[in-house]
């Protein structure tokens, strides 16, 4: 990590000291050294000496210099010298330890980015842990400029039109053609400071451009929302933006990321947790709600096909469905169906069943979800059926009418996984406070066990039956059900997710 000298003499913060400079921005140094007048002057080290010293210098290549005394500012220097002058009574010493410090300090903190890393965390959590010592918030968007993550603190109340334009939209406003920002965004790897044309003109943007595998991926983007910017500020965004790139290259995270699939989509398919504003974001910008109910599906080639070569099966199973909602990820079809019913009408399950034996396709589809966090849920139930059931006959494969078999499968295993929880059932427990979920589930196992009798489900529990009709109707507005006419494979879904969570 190489650090520049005004980011050094930022940090430093010395009463009545004075930066020098043409190469202020310039990543040039990497430690620090007391200056002797028998060494040779390197461009990678920052020298600590006195005025004196520094006048009989006269150096034919880049050099730092933290000079202890006075320095008229009008004196003609070479172009080729970058000097922090500080007050002549500075403790050497003590200034050559504040020195390193900083360097030790960054570094520590480029380290521990490192290590996120390595041990496979998010890149939320890299961005959150980078942009700590960033003073305005931070947002990743991609090539397409569609936000992608945010971190750092946003002032709401105090917000620029840009940050409330990104978190209305999920995405970065709209610019005009401008050959500078191309031009930067193709060819600069350094953060540059930007000004709209339009609009936004008077609110000053810092950016610096994300490649994955030297390829263009997107950017990240501040605006002086909090403070003005600083070159420490510069200097944080420009490493971030390397550590992110580094992230990029060797995180599983992103090995699946293709143009096909929205980014965020393929973050929740793996379970990888984003904030809900990121997924509310991306989703209104595909013209999705958050909280729409949605069903998976997933199509997967008997031959092997590379289905990111040829789209004829893609069309063909969008037309059945009508969804514009269809991607290739990890080479199967998925398609999102908002507002399903549990069953498909005849026409189409006619339509579909003679697409899967002409194409050689075998089809797995989830249980409803209401929420998008559940996406991974959903994804895990589609997998998990073209996993276990394998016989060419095993063509159409439906999670709700597959349970039973399921069951019994991972219970000759003696393991149960969390994919068999009916959906929802989790938020029982998250939106219950102390330990009013468990009496919640406990009513609910008792209710299924007594044959949906509230009376002798009150009795067995030793509670009013008022207590149990009003939990049941909180339980029923949590899970978005009826419990009048359910069907005996959603009643086992429903006792087996109560027996999993309350054990």
């Amino acid at each position: 990590m190489t650090f520049n000298i005004e980011m050094i003499f930022e940090q430093l913060d010395i009463a009545d000291s004075t930066l020098i400079s043409k190469h202020k921005t310039d990543f040039l140094l990497e430690g620090v050294k007391l200056y002797r007048e028998d060494q040779t002057i390197e461009s990678q080290y920052l020298y600590i000496l006195t005025s004196n010293q520094l006048k009989r210098l006269s150096p034919t290549v880049v050099s730092s210099f933290v000079c202890i005394g006075t320095w008229n500012r009008t004196t003609d220097i070479s172009s080729y010298l970058s000097i922090i002058v500080v007050p002549p009574k500075t403790d050497v010493h003590l200034l050559l330890e504040k020195i390193t410090n900083v360097f030790d300090s960054f570094r520590s903190w480029e380290r521990q980015a490192y290590t996120l890393i390595l041990k496979k965390k998010p890149l939320q959590d890299v961005l959150d842990y980078c942009s700590a010592k960033l003073k305005n918030p931070l947002a990743l968007f991609d090539s397409q400029q569609a936000l992608i993550l945010k971190s750092g603190s946003i002032p709401l109340q105090n917000a620029d039109s840009i940050w409330k334009h990104v978190l209305k939209t999920g995405e970065s406003p709209q610019e005009e053609h401008s050959s500078y920002l191309a031009e930067k965004l193709h060819s600069s790897k350094y953060p540059f400071l930007y000004n709209s044309d339009n609009q936004y003109k008077n609110i000053n943007r810092m950016i610096v451009r994300v490649t994955k595998n030297a390829l263009p991926f997107g950017c990240l983007s501040m605006t002086d929302v909090s403070v003005a910017f600083s070159a420490t500020e510069y200097s944080i965004l420009f490493y971030t933006a390397c550590i992110t790139e580094l992230y990029l290259t060797n995180s599983e995270e992103f090995t699946s990321y293709n143009s096909d699939t929205p980014w965020f989509l393929t973050q929740l398919f793996q379970g990888i947790s984003l904030d809900s504003d990121t997924i509310q974001y991306n989703a209104a910008l595909l013209g999705m709600r958050q909280n729409t109910p949605f069903q998976l599906w997933i199509f997967h080639s008997l031959k092997n096909i590379d289905l990111y070569q040829n789209g004829g099966h893609m069309r063909h199973i969008k037309q059945i469905f009508k969804s514009p909602f269809a991607y290739v990820y990890q080479n199967q079809i998925i398609i999102l169906v908002l507002n399903p019913t549990l069953a498909l009408e005849d026409q189409k399950e006619s339509l579909l069943l003679s697409l899967l034996t002409e194409r050689e396709f075998k089809c797995a589809y989830s249980l409803i979800y209401h929420s998008f966090t559940d996406i991974h849920a959903a994804y895990s139930q589609c997998q998990t059926l073209l996993a276990t059931f394998t016989l060419e006959s095993d063509l159409y494969l439906n999670f709700h009418t597959c349970y039973l078999s399921l069951i019994k499968k991972h219970c000759q295993q003696n393991s149960i996984p969390a994919i068999m929880l009916y959906p929802n059932t989790q938020a029982i427990l998250s939106n219950s406070k102390d330990n009013y979920g468990v009496e919640l589930l406990t009513c609910l196992k008792a209710y299924i066990i007594n044959g949906q009798n509230v009376s002798t489900t009150a009795k067995k529990l030793s509670i009013h039956r008022h207590t149990v009709i009003y939990r049941l109707e909180r339980i029923s507005e949590i899970l978005k059900i009826e419990f009048r006419g359910l069907d005996e494979t959603t009643l086992i879904q429903l006792y087996m997710s109560c027996l999993l969570l309350l054990d």
